[in-house]
């Protein structure tokens, strides 16, 4: 079964300027921050930069548990945050981590439209950051320590449970 650890974030949360450099499709690593790319970005945006409020991070987490629980996938933790959404998901079929993110992210932007209708044309970024969780204490630690550090709505099965 696998398991992922998937963030997507918010269309034009992390540009080419960010202090801590950027990321181009196609190329791995971060690209130290270029100010002219950044500008260049900057003219050819559709939109503004977006920003998740805490109705529209509530929005994208109830979407989502929704949305696994309808697939039979598992959601095992997410947090939503102003600038991007985490989650750890991981499911029995064959469908690709990709199709899951494609899912995720079409659904949790189509709810928070319909909800806030804000019109909205792009709420993510394209593609998201993917990493497969292979041991126990990676899941662990990124359930209990990582997503929980941030700021935003968290959600999580175990505690979830417990109320």
């Amino acid at each position: 079964m696998p398991v992922f650890h998937l963030i997507f974030h918010a269309y034009r949360s992390w540009g080419a300027d960010h202090p801590e450099g950027y990321r181009q499709h196609g190329r791995r690593g971060l690209i130290p921050s270029d100010l002219g790319i950044a500008r260049y970005r900057g003219r050819l945006a559709r939109s503004a930069e977006v920003v998740f409020t805490s109705e529209v991070q509530t929005i994208f987490v109830e979407t989502a548990l929704e949305a696994c629980s309808r697939r039979e996938w598992r959601l095992h933790a997410i947090v939503a945050t102003p600038t991007h959404v985490h989650a750890i998901v991981s499911w029995k079929s064959d469908i690709s981590e990709s199709q899951v993110i494609g899912s995720l992210k079409r659904l949790m932007s189509r709810e928070a439209g319909k909800v806030i209708g804000d019109g909205l044309e792009r709420r993510f970024s394209r593609g998201a950051s993917r990493t497969r969780i292979k041991s126990r204490s990676h899941l662990t630690e990124l359930i209990y320590k990582y997503l929980p550090q941030h700021t935003g709505v968290y959600w999580c099965e175990d505690v979830a449970e417990q109320k």
